[in-house]
């Protein structure tokens, strides 16, 4: 039983890489955070992947996802303090998707570094923004009182996505960066040197991001940098 458990399991999440991608995403989402964010709990048998009715195994479009979570109480049109699912969060997953869908085709570029108007798709942005890595640790924790407090630098893309977009290089990483965990306001710090920032070939339609039509063009601004988008629940892509 717990063989024929496994198999249909690998055989749901092995159908294409984006069904792969979203099991682990779902997967993992739901072995860090079911006991601290709230609501997930909650709805075990729609996170939990154990459960054959998980979402972990059903990739969704934005809008059908966003009914799925605003069911449950997990996602408000007007964004709550604590929200754990908000626009700039899915704006992030999202990107990351339609890369997977469409990174061997033309329409899988879409994003600019910094005011660059090279059009790159993920894995040409992580190429261009290569550094030597960090030798910053990620230590204790700032309240060493509270052992589920551990502080650590962002991960890689979660560094990209957050750097304001900049028209010039930056070659070192600011000395202010670990304030707020010094302050134990925040329990990670942009570590390495900051990128220029990511824009991308979208407009606003509606209150929406959509993709630009190929006859389209743009010219990336830092007045027009959509990383507010990305990080915060801004306009929703």
């Amino acid at each position: 039983m717990a063989f024929q458990a496994s198999y249909s399991r690998w055989s749901a999440v092995t159908t294409s890489e984006l069904a792969t991608w979203w099991y682990i995403f779902w997967d993992d989402l739901w072995r860090r955070n079911h006991d601290t964010a709230k609501g997930i709990e909650k709805y075990a048998s729609d996170f939990n992947p154990h459960f054959p009715t998980s979402i972990a195994y059903s990739p969704l479009p934005r809008a059908a996802l966003e009914n799925f979570l605003a069911q449950r109480g997990l996602l408000h049109r007007k964004p709550k303090f604590g929200d754990f699912f908000h626009a700039g969060f899915l704006n992030k997953m999202y990107l990351r998707m339609y890369d997977i869908i469409f990174h061997s085709s033309i329409r899988g570029d879409i994003i600019h570094l910094g005011d660059n108007p090279s059009e790159l798709n993920m894995e040409e942005v992580d190429l261009q923004t290569q550094a030597q890595p960090s030798t910053l640790g990620t230590g204790g924790g700032t309240d060493h009182d509270d052992s589920s407090i551990r502080a650590r630098p962002l991960y890689r893309w979660e560094g990209i996505l957050s750097d304001e977009l900049s028209s010039h290089e930056k070659h070192h990483r600011d000395f202010l960066s670990k304030l707020a965990v010094w302050f134990g306001i925040s329990p990670r710090w942009r570590a390495g040197v900051p990128t220029r920032g990511l824009a991308l070939d979208v407009k606003v339609d509606n209150g929406k991001y959509v993709l630009l039509r190929g006859d389209e063009s743009v010219v990336p601004s830092v007045s027009g940098s959509v990383q507010k988008g990305l990080s915060s629940g801004g306009n929703k892509g």
